[in-house]
């Protein structure tokens, strides 16, 4: 077991970051909170008091989750070096937990008996380890090659052994031909419902390629894609695999996955510690995801940087600072053993996060395997991004509903996790506060307050000094708080998510004892593999690799549209779910929801999906509801003078034309210049304001 005192030490020290935020969070509510609040002195009725009040904390509340961010960001940056002592060749970078963990296991969840689950532990042969590792490719009505050809090339080290299995839950039959066929191909076995177990292909084997084989579970079986996976590590229950791991239909894994992640679970001095040196079994090792630069469309190569500086910098800052790691769904190795001691995934929609709270409730642990670099694909359209958000946010409510009660009463979770829970959790239901924010301020506070009519020159500078707080309220106009104190806390609250980009250029060193860059290490973790998938380029992959300034300016004005083009659709779901208590699991690229979704112009077509799945953000009349709040905001800039405006009444009058399939949506240079308006609106307002502060300096 730890120490005791080394154990409070290092938690004393990881717990530092979430310090450092609840003191930066404070500051700020003590410091602008009054001035917010001075507004209520000039209103003339409860209703309007009530409309300041929520003004400013949505204010708050908005600075509250950039400063999380920007604290995630700094802290994973300042410890880059500490985490990079790394053996290029393949060795561990610290030791980690004992497979076995710190107690036995009588009896797991789901009925497994301490016997069968000694199946799933590390068999000791000639004193090597040696692992048995499956791979799981879940897949329904989507298929990719290149995914499943470089799952055929990881190799497990020290003689071990990996599998791979397509576990089909495809409801079209043309689907189901093609992932048979792909198995085919491979001159592999395919395993039906019967139950029959493949045989060893041998030609496989002599080409140094895993072998492959089919699960399919019966049509129209519950669980979602979690029901898909427990289906088909129920049938593989006996074989000895000791990990699995999960790839999505559009993940690339490198051919040296297993050998790297294994190392989080071995440990060779004894002590029962993770590699963060807290008390804990490893359940997981969730490895960094890039985006790919390749992808067919222009829209997901704009947006693809996205994942990687959210790995690099949200999920490695919470890592280094005693904080919850998650399992993302893909691209992780998982213990078996932790599998069967939870009883599986939970059939929900996020079984990810889900499966993360259970296991954490439970003293095991998750852990961050920072230089193992995954890559998937981004959605490839608008429609497929809003309908991932919308599966996100229900399927994060339904999470927090049915699993928050047991992991936030847990006391094996220390608090700082239990926060990084709420956060990462809360934060897909924003959209409903911006919304809320932008009608107030476009609706009630202009009209009962001239205060927010804004007359005359909106630049000004504010308020003489000399005026009591009363004197100040009652003449106060909006732009008195464009001070350089608050100008900064806008600057840093509207452009956190960039400031990731800007300090991955402090990563760029070289890593110790490697005599390679961060880049030059993380492109040779993928050559092997893509030279013979052919799948990603190296010197594209964003983040670290193959970084440059130049995606700066696209990114941030492709990803501006989505956030504020989807608030309506995101703001609705979060609704919906409020009133139906219902999640459904919608895969990004599910080619039979492609289908319906292609005949959307008929309004019966549209009814026959929305009885068949309930809400749906693509539907025509979310569209139409977008139009019209967009065009309301346009007015409102009209009617006050409040330029602020422009960028969301833009961007939701975009939103149908961009996922237009007729006018050819983001991919036509027309239309992609279109959506970087209302990027362009925020960035010169700031702009103009500064000009202003230091003119009236």
């Amino acid at each position: 077991m730890c120490e005791n005192a080394v154990a409070n030490l290092q938690s004393w020290k990881k717990q530092r970051r979430t310090a450092v935020w609840i003191f930066l969070t404070a500051c700020a509510a003590l410091y602008f909170g009054p001035s917010l609040l001075a507004l209520i002195w000039a209103t003339n009725g409860v209703g309007t008091a009530v409309a300041v009040v929520l003004f400013s904390v949505m204010v708050l509340i908005f600075w509250v989750y950039a400063l999380y961010g920007l604290v995630n960001a700094v802290g994973a940056t300042l410890s880059r070096r500490e985490q990079y002592r790394i053996d290029c060749t393949g060795g561990s970078r610290l030791p980690a937990t004992d497979l076995n963990g710190e107690r036995g296991i009588t009896l797991s969840h789901d009925g497994t008996t301490e016997a069968e689950i000694g199946l799933a532990r590390l068999s000791l042969e000639d004193g090597q380890l040696r692992e048995r590792v499956v791979l799981l490719y879940p897949t329904r009505n989507d298929l990719r090659k290149e995914a499943v050809a470089a799952l055929r090339l990881v190799q497990a080290p020290g003689g071990g052994t990996c599998e791979v299995v397509l576990c089909d839950d495809s409801t079209l039959e043309e689907w189901r031909m093609k992932v048979d066929a792909l198995a085919l191909e491979a001159t592999t076995s395919v395993s039906p419902c019967s139950g029959d177990n493949p045989q060893l292909d041998e030609q496989a084997a002599l080409q140094g390629l895993n072998q492959m084989r089919v699960i399919r579970r019966p049509a129209e079986s519950p669980g979602w894609k979690a029901g898909n996976i427990n289906y088909a590590l129920r049938r593989l229950k006996g074989e000895g695999f000791t990990h699995f791991a999960v790839c999505d239909a559009d993940g690339i894994l490198p051919k040296d996955f297993v050998e790297r992640t294994v190392q989080y679970f071995r440990n060779g001095d004894g002590h029962n510690e993770n590699p963060h040196g807290v008390c804990g079994r490893v359940a997981f090792a969730q490895t960094r995801q890039e985006g790919d630069r390749t992808a067919s469309t222009s829209f997901s190569r704009s947006l693809a940087p996205a994942v990687g500086a959210h790995f690099r910098q949200q999920v490695a800052g919470r890592s280094a600072g005693e904080g919850f790691v998650m399992f993302y769904g893909h691209g992780a190795l998982i213990s078996m053993e932790a599998w069967h001691t939870v009883g599986g995934f939970p059939e929900i929609v996020t079984e990810d996060l889900a499966f993360s709270m259970e296991l954490r409730a439970m003293g095991w642990r998750g852990v961050y395997a920072d230089e193992v670099v995954c890559t998937e694909e981004f959605p490839l359209t608008w429609p497929q991004l809003r309908k991932r958000t919308d599966k996100w946010i229900r399927g994060t409510a339904e999470c927090l509903k049915l699993h928050g009660r047991t992991f936030f009463g847990s006391r094996e979770v220390p608090w700082t996790e239990k926060v990084d829970v709420f956060m990462h959790g809360s934060q897909h239901f924003l959209a409903v506060p911006m919304l809320l924010f932008l009608v107030l301020l476009a609706t009630v506070l202009p009209w009962q307050m001239k205060e927010f009519r804004l007359p005359g020159s909106f630049f000004l500078p504010p308020v003489p000094q000399g005026k009591t707080l009363v004197e100040a309220a009652i003449e106060l106009r909006y732009h008195v708080f464009w001070s350089w104190d608050f100008y900064l806390m806008m600057v840093v609250a509207m452009l956190s998510p960039l400031l990731a980009f800007s300090l991955e250029s402090l990563n760029r060193r070289n890593i110790e004892g490697t005599g390679q860059d961060e880049d030059t290490w993380d492109k040779n973790s993928l050559r092997d593999t893509n030279r013979t998938t052919g799948m990603v380029a190296v010197d594209q992959v964003p983040g670290v690799i193959g970084f440059r300034w130049g995606q700066l300016p696209g990114f941030f004005l492709a990803s501006t549209f989505t956030y504020l083009g989807g608030v309506v659709a995101e703001s609705l779901s979060v609704l919906v779910y409020l009133g139906t208590g219902r999640a459904t699991f919608r895969v990004t690229n599910d080619a039979a929801e492609a289908s319906i979704e292609a005949a959307g112009n008929c309004p019966s077509s549209v009814l026959q999906g929305r009885q068949q799945q309930g809400f749906n953000p693509n539907d025509w009349l979310v569209y139409a509801l977008e139009v019209v709040i967009g065009a309301g905001f346009l007015v409102a800039t009209w009617l006050h003078r409040n330029l602020w405006f422009l960028g969301p009444g833009i961007a939701l009058i975009l939103s149908p034309l961009v996922a237009s399939r007729r006018f050819g949506g983001f991919e036509r240079w027309w239309i992609r210049t279109l959506t970087a308006v209302p990027g362009l609106c925020i960035m010169a307002l700031l702009a103009l304001i500064g000009w202003q502060l230091i003119r009236w300096r």
